[in-house]
């Protein structure tokens, strides 16, 4: 296990308090009309309002934070730490690819994972921390 390293991590998701009220609301619409569904003309509205929340929603969700997270390197896996959200781990397993580049003084390291169309990007200040996460 190696010690964390700080950095810069842009990834494809939005704030989980974003997420998580998108889902409840959605949800609570739902069900509101399924309360109202005998009773009320406009439950079909309040279904229809759920299922565009819970199913469109997430598409707008998902866009690129730059957050400053701690990341550890463990055997087979790399733990992603940022404040406010949950830690993501990445396993190896689970990559496509990985690819490094260089801006100026920082290295950027791309994680592109089976699972999702968008990348990770991981940015970082020095190069020996770069080649323990490459490694």
């Amino acid at each position: 296990m190696s010690a964390p390293i700080q950095a810069t991590v842009h990834a494809p998701t939005a704030p989980l308090w974003q997420r998580v009220m998108s889902y409840g609301i959605g949800w609570l619409f739902i069900a509101a009309g399924l309360v109202a569904l005998n009773s009320f003309p406009f439950a079909n509205a309040l279904l229809g309002i759920g299922a565009w929340t819970l199913l469109i929603a997430p598409f707008f969700l998902r866009r690129r934070n730059a957050k400053s997270a701690r990341i550890t390197v463990l055997p087979g896996r790399v733990v992603i730490r940022a404040p406010r959200s949950f830690p993501r781990t990445v396993p190896t397993r689970a990559l496509r690819g990985a690819s490094v580049s260089r801006a100026g003084e920082r290295f950027v390291l791309w994680l592109q994972e089976k699972s999702s169309d968008a990348p990770i990007s991981i940015e970082l200040t020095s190069e020996p921390a770069l080649k323990e996460i490459r490694k």
